[in-house]
């Protein structure tokens, strides 16, 4: 074979796998109501538990899946390991949801509310970030903590990732976060220590604006 002819056909494949590349398809992003098992196991371990929780998903979950299905494919990103999503009253007293994307290398933030979305890149060191694949891999099988009134973001819904598709859902009271250190209280089995880790890292972790948008959505009305 010719050099020529081998560089035509080593051009072509270059050219075939940057179209494939572009052309993949986003993560998957599932509604919440469809974890059945973890809902009816949420039920029978506590109702009380399982119904405020399982409200707020009735309200949102349509909304919150095109608001990450959106921001999934305008960032191309296609290495999320995990999803952390909650909602809170906010300064706005009409409800505010937040989903925070985490990806092997980065973590973003998003904020959407009525008539208004907000973007933003966590500032989580290379050495962090690698801590925080470790914990969510840890996470396997997890199924969270019920402290009910533990803090003010709430129910907090946490879905990991491998190979573009949810591998497991679980639903937890958020964490007490200790802003001044930077830190949650550690305690637990290994699984809630790494889940306290890593809600840590992402809740506290500072953050650069990506962008601050107008939108048309009317969110649904916090309660």
């Amino acid at each position: 074979m010719s050099n020529l002819t081998y560089s035509r056909i080593a051009a072509a494949g270059l050219a075939i796998a940057l179209i494939a590349g572009c052309r993949q398809s986003p993560p998957e992003v599932r509604s919440l109501l469809s974890f059945q098992k973890v809902w009816d196991s949420l039920k029978k371990e506590s109702p009380y538990f399982c119904e405020r929780a399982h409200n707020i998903v009735v309200r949102t979950d349509s909304l919150r899946q095109k608001e990450i299905s959106q921001f999934l494919a305008k960032y191309k990103i296609n290495d999320l390991i995990a999803l952390l999503e909650y909602e809170s009253s906010g300064w706005n007293c009409k409800g505010i949801y937040t989903v925070v994307v985490v990806t092997k290398h980065n973590a973003y933030q998003i904020r959407f509310f009525n008539q208004g979305r907000e973007l933003e890149r966590l500032k989580i060191a290379e050495e962090e970030m690698a801590e925080n694949c470790k914990n969510v891999a840890a996470l396997d099988r997890y199924e969270g903590k019920r402290l009910p009134g533990a803090c003010d973001i709430g129910v907090i819904f946490m879905t990991t990732y491998k190979n573009k598709h949810p591998a497991t859902m679980f639903v937890s009271d958020g964490p007490i976060p200790d802003i001044t250190r930077r830190r949650l209280k550690r305690r637990g089995t290994p699984q809630s220590q790494a889940f306290y880790q890593l809600c840590g890292s992402l809740l506290l972790a500072e953050k650069d604006r990506l962008a601050d948008e107008k939108t048309d959505v009317n969110y649904p009305y916090y309660r």
